[in-house]
């Protein structure tokens, strides 16, 4: 059975997977889940905005076959943005590890991923569920603004969530966390403008059965994480850990689209900004920019689109 370390509220579950591993009581594929977090991070360690409602959760990865190479983030990416679109989720993963999703108003950011090596590799993972920051809140020059992702389901998707859980392969054992961390002034100040923000929906019958733990809620965090370790061992045993870029390449966004990356870290070591069309993914999760002077490799960098119909 997998353990799963559930909180109220922590201050990242980040820390507090790393802490568990430390001690010796997160194995590979156990994982950390909280209802809010206090100070979660993101890429670059900017905040990641983390009220009630939405999916927080930290999970340790094996470090080997796909994971342990440095294409882990966008391969990871590929199988949460497979397992949400089976769910009947309208998203794509925007390189190299953040999931986008489709709703009325164009694409938005619904969920972001982390991966940190210390003495074991976490993933953390921050969903926006049924709420997301309005845009004064994101950082400056963000590309996309921030979306959940029930503004784009429905009634079926979320019927689909509990009959999928049921068919997921994997046992779960919870276990409660030991504590409830308080917010600091600022924190529960940041939290109560995100809640009042008008980007903040009436869920009505759907978004209720996500809020305060409801089945839903669960039904999700468990076929995203059973998604991750089917998909681990199904690659490991019949495919030698390849198949990623596969997966990856099914659901990436902008593929031929004309894209401006800043701050582009190059296979020369060099940092400069590259402009050129999105032509894939390399054999280490590296982006592929066509350009006038031959096919860029892009191991990291700040992307956005230059096209104004994506």
């Amino acid at each position: 059975m997998l353990p799963v370390y559930h909180y109220q509220t922590v201050t990242t579950v980040l820390d507090i997977a790393h802490e568990l591993c430390r001690e010796g009581r997160l194995p590979v594929f156990g994982s950390v889940l909280a209802h809010a977090q206090t100070s979660g991070r993101g890429q670059m360690r900017r905040a990641w905005l983390s009220p009630p409602g939405n999916i927080y959760f930290a999970v340790r990865l094996p470090e080997t076959g796909p994971f342990g190479k440095l294409a882990a983030a966008p391969a990871l990416g590929a199988v949460l943005a497979d397992s949400l679109v089976s769910l009947g989720f309208p998203v794509a993963l925007k390189w190299p590890n953040d999931i986008i999703v489709k709703t009325r108003t164009g694409w938005g950011k619904a969920a972001g991923i982390l991966l940190e090596q210390r003495k074991h590799l976490i993933a953390g993972i921050g969903i926006n569920l049924i709420q997301a920051p309005p845009q004064k809140m994101l950082r400056e020059n963000a590309m996309l603004p921030a979306a959940a992702l029930l503004d784009a389901a429905d009634g079926r998707t979320a019927a689909g969530i509990l009959s999928r859980a049921e068919q997921a392969r994997c046992c779960f054992h919870y276990v409660t966390g030991e504590m409830e961390t308080p917010c600091s002034d600022d924190e529960t100040s940041a939290m109560q403008n995100l809640s009042e923000s008008d980007n903040i929906r009436d869920t009505g019958m759907i978004g209720s059965s996500f809020l305060h733990g409801g089945k839903n809620w669960f039904s999700l965090f468990e076929y995203l994480v059973c998604g991750i370790k089917v998909w681990y061992e199904n690659s490991v045993n019949h495919r030698n850990g390849t198949g990623w870029r596969e997966l990856a390449s099914k659901h990436m966004a902008f593929i031929g689209k004309l894209a401006i990356v800043e701050d582009a870290l190059l296979s020369e070591g060099e940092n400069e900004t590259v402009q050129g069309v999105i032509s894939g993914l390399g054999e280490n999760g590296e982006l592929l920019l066509d350009t006038p002077f031959g096919v860029k490799y892009i191991f990291g960098g700040s992307l956005r689109i230059a096209d104004s119909d994506y």
